[in-house]
């Protein structure tokens, strides 16, 4: 018997009634997106406000709902209520954003949940797409196969489904993958230690990580303080919910709150995919940890990063990491406390060219590796990448990396490294007086070593430039009249001892690139050697050159920055012809050349050679280049885990490829990563929170299995009854004799001891089935096999014992039991055995 309570019973009574005179009422509690801090969603939550106890907790009603088959009816009446205030939303004006409802893993025992849902909703006219749906972890793990097909069947009618309570339960992390979910929200306990306890961070990051490149939303619950959401946005969890923000409230006080304009700002739903991009992206995504510390104690020592929204006016800051705070403090002082960056023409304000190559990359969408100059003097080499574009006002999103900022150096030059600089190639060389201008012109002996004079002459800045202009390249005479004068020539050897610049002359009708240099000479600094330098045949090899080294950097810092990647290429869609960029000593990429064609042939040919021979099959099937193409041209990334065999021993990889679209056409990037150490450290996560489930589920007094447990196989066997799949089984319930008169006299710890011995003599009846224990001293049965076939003898056996513990004081032991004959569900069976047991309870007492 489960102990009645007063409050239960009175809900059991007044189930229909409190819904048909308003008496559940919904509440709302906003969802923050974190790219803005404005509401993207808000989620539907049910509360009893009842006219004689006031408010009921959902914990005090939604089960006796589940229990007496109508929790449908309360969550259709939910998601109406709440169509109906989104609707009145509109009506008014205001941004509608997404609601969500939560549904009961009952629901679907009860009717077609699905079909009941889509029904409404088109009964009111309503966009599907407006409505998500939340179901819990554990209901999924009840049947993972029958609560799949009802996901997949509200994705295909446009209904968004979420993934409650996330790691509460015995699910694997890879669980929302297989059924796909539309966003996964973490179960409350991880915030209950997320401030205090590293390994909860690094584990949550790697979480989000993970969800972020399967493109799957990740949702925060029970936050409660303002480092919790700053950590959380800048480890880039797409939405916030707790208090720290709102607490649920009933829909008059929104629209008081709405009324006194005290209300937090509503997402335009026009810019719901420019924030989703900024908001995914995770900034502590660029770690690095020390190779030599694997317990990755430097998981969160990042590299500066920050997202920077570009507009009209200039640059502001949207999201950035604690070490990018540092980073300013240290090399732009001035900036500390500047929320924007002001557009300049001035090439002497601090982080010019970084403004210019941001903005360039705002408008081509390129991404761009640049050096800036900081305040202290030290070069910063900056990675800029577009993000997204926000379709409201043409906003640009951008994602900034600061790769490396090297120590400050001496940037002296001696007179001798000038001459031998300026000696290369020369065309022509000039000896000029600052103070008047004058000059001698020297022209180069083409046998020799020796220069000789060509002329001298008075104005050399004004006829140099005059004389000059005429051979330049048409594309250079803009930048050229800009930059060669007597004041930003002065200005540059001031700041660096040294004017350089780099244009291109016509020379036999062939467009030749030449090198300007200028340095101060004299022991006052009073003249200026300048010379031109041909260096055509190094500029044209530099360009042949220039993208394969470029990526061969970017991919060595990117390999850096993303992960413990093995191995990257380049492959040609077209031609399949491909470059190897990084590969380490454990494993030189597939074992193919650096270069070389039929790539997909030779990697599926050679991944044989070295994978874990139990994932041979699979790879060998996904390894397609039609099949990866549709993936990367659907989802924007190919993705395939599997393990290798490195150092002999089976090793977890994953393997992304990206199609991205280059100068000379579109190119495929494959890379190969490390990621042995998350997965495993996942599988030990998914272990213990079994362990811990496992726990949870037993009695601590007797070792049977308790409550809680009784809870979970009943729902199951109701599923199986459902669909007409429950083999024979009955019911038996138990219940101890005597047990208050023990406590009162004798104390609690031999009322322990009696309830052990009873719970003996009950296991040791029924040693082929399960025994619960369900209340003080009360024990269930669900028997099955041999138990089941022969429950009348053993019952015999039951009264023969509680005769011989008559006559010797010992426990004597009331039950009852009932078979199951199709009833609909196992609370029917349940209700026979205990009428049951009660009346062998009477007769005892007799």
């Amino acid at each position: 018997m489960i102990r009645k309570n007063p409050i239960r019973n009175y809900v059991r009574a007044n189930l229909i009634r409190a819904i048909d005179e308003g008496w559940i009422k919904v509440y709302h509690q906003p969802l923050i997106r974190a790219a803005n801090n404005m509401v993207c969603d808000e989620e539907a939550l049910a509360r009893w406000c009842d006219p004689t106890h006031g408010i009921i907790l959902p914990d005090q009603f939604v089960s006796v709902y589940e229990e007496e088959g109508l929790s449908s009816t309360l969550d259709l009446f939910m998601i109406r209520k709440t169509i109906e205030k989104m609707q009145s939303q509109r009506d008014a004006g205001l941004y509608m954003v997404p609601e969500s409802v939560n549904l009961s893993k009952t629901d679907f025992f009860e009717c077609d949940m699905v079909s009941e849902v889509i029904n409404l909703m088109d009964s009111m006219n309503f966009d599907h797409s407006k409505l998500a749906i939340e179901i819990s972890e554990s209901a999924i793990g009840m049947d993972f196969s029958f609560m799949g097909k009802i996901i997949r069947r509200f994705r295909e009618q446009g209904v968004r489904v979420w993934l409650d309570n996330f790691g509460k339960g015995l699910s694997s992390p890879f669980m929302p993958e297989k059924i796909g979910f539309d966003a996964v929200k973490f179960d409350i306990s991880f915030m209950q230690h997320f401030e205090d306890s590293k390994n909860e961070r690094i584990i949550l990051t790697q979480l989000i990580k993970m969800f972020i490149s399967l493109g799957v939303d990740t949702i925060a619950e029970g936050i409660e303080t303002a480092d919790q959401a700053k950590l959380l946005k800048e480890i880039g969890c797409t939405k916030l919910q707790g208090n720290y923000f709102c607490h649920p409230v009933s829909l008059e006080a929104l629209k008081k709150n709405n009324e006194r304009g005290t209300m937090i700002e509503f997402e335009n739903p026009d810019e719901t995919a420019y924030f989703e991009a900024i908001g995914r992206i995770n900034l502590y995504d660029t770690s690095v940890a020390d190779d030599d510390d694997p317990a990755l104690n430097d998981y969160f020592d990042t590299l500066p990063m920050v997202i920077l929204e570009a507009n009209d006016e200039g640059l502001s800051y949207v999201r950035k990491n604690p070490a990018h705070n540092e980073f300013i403090s240290k090399h732009f002082p001035s900036l500390i406390g500047d929320p924007d960056l002001k557009y300049s023409s001035d090439k002497n304000t601090p982080g010019y060219r970084f403004i210019k190559a941001a903005c360039q990359c705002a408008t081509d969408g390129k991404r761009v590796v640049v050096d800036e100059l900081a305040e202290d003097g030290c070069v910063i080499q900056f990675f800029i990448r577009r993000v997204a574009i926000n379709p409201v006002n043409d906003s640009v999103a951008l994602a900034v990396i600061i790769l490396g900022v090297p120590k400050k150096q001496d940037d002296s030059i001696n007179y001798s490294y000038i001459a031998k600089a300026l000696s290369s190639d020369y065309i022509k060389l000039y000896f000029v007086n600052l103070s008047d201008g004058s000059f001698v012109e020297y022209t180069p002996d083409p046998y020799g070593d020796d220069i000789s004079i060509e002329k001298r002459g008075e104005g050399f800045f004004e006829s140099f430039k005059e004389n000059t202009l005429k051979y330049i390249y048409y594309d250079d005479k803009d930048e050229f009249k800009m930059s060669f004068t007597k004041d930003k020539i002065k200005e540059a050897i001031d700041r660096k001892n040294l004017y350089n610049l780099t244009c291109r002359i016509v020379i036999n009708d062939t467009p030749t690139y030449v090198n300007l240099k200028a340095v101060r000479v004299g022991i006052n600094g009073t003249h200026l050697i300048v010379g031109i330098s041909n260096i055509d045949s190094q500029m044209k090899q530099r360009e042949l050159q220039e993208r394969i080294r470029n990526e061969e950097i970017t991919y060595n810092r990117i390999s850096a920055l993303s992960g413990d990647f093995i191995c990257i290429y380049t492959v040609d869609p077209e031609t399949d012809h491909y470059t190897e960029y990084i590969s380490t000593d454990d494993y030189a990429g597939l074992g193919l050349s650096k270069e070389g064609d039929d790539f997909f042939k030779k990697a599926k040919e050679y991944t044989k050679r070295v994978i874990y021979s139990k994932d041979v099959s699979r790879v060998e099937s996904m390894i397609n280049k039609d099949q990866m193409l549709d993936q990367m041209m659907g989802n924007g990334v190919f993705l395939l885990n599997y393990r290798l065999m490195i150092n002999d021993v089976p090793t977890y990889v994953c393997l992304k490829a990206a199609l991205i679209q280059e100068k000379d056409g579109p190119k495929i990037i494959v890379g190969i990563s490390n990621i042995d150490a998350q997965v495993r450290q996942s599988q030990e996560y998914a272990k213990n929170l079994s362990l811990a489930n496992e726990r949870a589920n037993i009695d601590e007094l007797t070792g049977v299995k308790n409550k809680h447990a009784y809870v979970d196989e009943e729902l199951r066997i109701n599923a199986f009854i459902e669909n007409r799949m429950q083999e024979s089984f009955a019911i038996a319930l138990f219940d101890l004799n005597g047990l208050k008169d023990i406590n009162d006299t004798l104390g609690h710890q031999a009322g322990d001891r009696f309830i052990c011995d009873g719970c003996r003599i009950i296991c040791h009846l029924f040693a082929h089935s399960p025994v619960y224990r369900v209340g003080g001293d009360e024990f269930a049965v669900i028997a099955t096999g041999s138990d089941y076939e022969s429950i009348d003898d053993l019952m015999n056996e039951l009264a023969v014992k509680n005769e011989e513990n008559k006559k010797t004081n010992n426990v004597v032991i009331a039950g009852g039991y009932a078979r199951f004959e199709n009833e609909r569900n196992v609370s029917a069976v349940f209700e026979r055995a205990d009428r049951a047991m009660y009346e062998n309870k009477a007769e005892l007492k007799k």
